[in-house]
């Protein structure tokens, strides 16, 4: 029979590696991160990033906190909040998460 990931990347060639570097989950199977039959999140993800990026990776050197000691943003006060939190997601920086061939790709997502 044909496994999860060969059904995936039938139609999702770019994700097939090998790669030079590739991501601990997606090197398992594809079913670590999305689901195939449906969901509420982009891209058939279990769950929305960051809450799916932090469920292995929240006591890493990236934890789910600001590095820049200040709040997250709110209406009322928008110019002295953070703006690590605003519209931004773990894949802005890490946009490559199912693999790279750049050599810098563990750090930069590149």
């Amino acid at each position: 029979g044909t496994s999860v990931d060969e059904s995936c990347t039938s139609c999702h060639t770019e994700k097939r590696g090998p790669f030079l570097w590739e991501h601990a989950p997606v090197r398992e199977n594809c079913l670590s991160c999305h689901t195939p039959h449906g969901s509420n999140h982009l891209k058939l993800q279990k769950t929305s990033v960051p809450y799916l990026c932090q469920q292995c990776h929240a006591n890493t050197r990236h934890p789910g906190t600001l590095y820049d000691g200040l709040r997250v943003p709110t209406l009322e006060n928008p110019s002295t909040s953070s703006n690590r939190l605003f519209n931004r997601s773990c894949a802005d920086c890490h946009n490559l998460i199912h693999g790279s061939n750049h050599p810098s790709a563990p750090y930069l997502g590149h």
